[in-house]
């Protein structure tokens, strides 16, 4: 099933769902996972999330906007956001509305590679001046 077409299975996915979870945590090992593109894509889907605050994840999840931040592994604050959700059914199109925007002005590649350019610039002006 997921060999056919894992990207277009994975789209189909997110354009039929309503709210994306990620739950990442810090294993015992230390280590931690970065910033998860799934969670730019499925805002870019004009979908809210729910995540943790974990490594890189509260730059691309903004809480009470784009979506609601969590402690890692508390189940409670979880129920909590997917209960609000389930309540306010208004609140996953406003949310998801926000985090459209936000993937499309901040995250979009054009900008990253302003973003990339300024900072090789920036570089390059402090060692010349």
């Amino acid at each position: 099933y997921m060999s056919d077409n894992p990207r277009k299975i994975i789209r189909d996915l997110m354009a039929i769902s309503h709210v994306f979870l990620l739950m990442s945590y810090m294993p015992k090992d230390g280590t931690k996972e970065g910033t998860p593109v799934v969670l730019m894509e499925a805002q870019s889907s004009s979908m809210p999330c729910i995540s943790t605050r974990h490594a890189g994840i509260p730059e691309v999840v903004i809480d009470n906007e784009t979506g609601f931040l969590v402690e890692e592994r508390d189940i409670n604050q979880l129920v909590n956001k997917m209960s609000l959700f389930i309540e306010n059914r208004n609140l996953i199109k406003t949310m998801g509305e926000s985090a459209r925007s936000h993937i499309d002005l901040n995250f979009n590649h054009d900008r990253q590679v302003d973003k990339l350019l300024q900072i090789y610039s920036d570089l390059i002006g402090n060692k010349s001046g």
